[in-house]
């Protein structure tokens, strides 16, 4: 299985889980790591990324001392999708709001795009109700 058919895979598992916001926020977060790093390694020319490139704070900041850019909008997905991927990994002390589907789906359009813009010859056929 290659990496736009894990992403797929895990995609699919994510719309599984719309309903369940923070198992998405966590399941996309997975699908960026896998896109960037795949995205990393092919602009340095690189068969696998290194073992101390494992967080997604690490291998956007080695693309950065690399000058390595994507386009706005797609950096703009990948904030997105660290930031809610963060927040769904711990636990708020309940002192956040109730997060709802709309967010799971916001999530997931992103992880979408993404997916998209990295491997475009991969369909991703998730169950979006936006």
């Amino acid at each position: 299985m290659n990496n736009g058919e894990r992403c797929n895979k895990y995609f699919l598992e994510a719309c599984e889980l719309a309903d369940y916001p923070d198992f998405v926020f966590v399941k996309c977060r997975k699908i960026l790591e896998v896109i960037l790093k795949d995205f990393y390694c092919e602009s340095v020319g690189l068969e696998r990324a290194p073992n101390n490139l494992k967080q997604i704070q690490q291998i956007r900041g080695k693309m950065g001392e690399k000058k390595i850019k994507v386009p706005r909008v797609v950096d703009i997905c990948f904030s997105l999708v660290q930031e809610m991927g963060n927040f769904g990994a711990h636990d708020h002390d309940g002192s956040e709001m109730e997060i709802d589907r709309l967010f799971s789906e916001t999530c997931l359009a992103a992880t979408q795009a993404l997916i998209h813009w990295k491997y475009p010859l991969i369909s991703v056929e998730g169950n979006l109700h936006i």
